[in-house]
């Protein structure tokens, strides 16, 4: 079974750096590959970047996928991670490996109209969610995260920066109103893990 991984630094854990798949169930042999790639002096953009810092380390996306769904789902998450901000070094679109290769403007719109409407399972969005589990995050790292999230663009823009306001009854009701029989998007799903495990985190401390 394949598995789809990201690669991050340690000090910025909410930012996904490289996107790729591997044929194992796990990435870590496919993360050693980069490693020595790295070592050995390649000159792609994700390894001349992790010559340059020392706390580059993978985690999953997703896993328990075939090989055709690895090929799919890695063109969809660059896609969809890119379009989220995230400063990905992937020199192609993914999907078959072939650098330089970008996909055609109809080609992923067919990507994207096949997993349109898909709602990611209960046990996609805990493997989102517990990502990193087994690696402690420092305080450090926490402050860093919850910052990074408290001046996001996106967030202000969506006036989720008023986190904490009470909204009266009336308005309650009409937000309860209108999200009544909206399916949550990918997006939304990922941002809601994101916050769900930051939450998880502070009721810890």
């Amino acid at each position: 079974m394949a598995c789809i991984y990201a690669l991050i630094r340690k000090s910025s854990p909410e930012e996904y750096r490289y996107i790729g798949k591997t044929a194992y169930e796990t990435p870590n042999k496919r993360f050693k590959g980069h490693k020595n790639n790295a070592v050995s002096g390649d000159s792609a953009p994700v390894y001349r970047w992790m010559r340059k810092y020392n706390d580059v380390e993978v985690i999953i996306i997703e896993d328990r996928l075939s090989k055709e769904e690895s090929s799919i789902k890695e063109k969809y998450y660059i896609h969809l991670f890119r379009s989220q901000g995230h400063r990905l070094l992937n020199v192609s679109e993914g999907g078959d490996g072939s650098p330089g290769r970008v996909l055609s403007k109809a080609s992923r719109e067919k990507i994207s109209n096949k997993l349109k409407g898909k709602s990611l399972s209960l046990e996609h969005r805990k493997n989102i969610s517990t990502g990193q589990t087994g690696r402690k995050i420092s305080e450090k790292t926490k402050k860093k995260i919850s910052q990074s999230l408290k001046n996001h663009p996106r967030l202000i823009a969506s006036g989720k920066k008023n986190k904490g306001k009470k909204h009266t009854e009336e308005a309650r009701r009409k937000i309860s109103e209108a999200k009544t029989g909206k399916p949550a998007t990918e997006k939304q799903l990922l941002h809601l893990a994101r916050l769900a495990k930051l939450n998880r985190e502070k009721a810890k401390n």
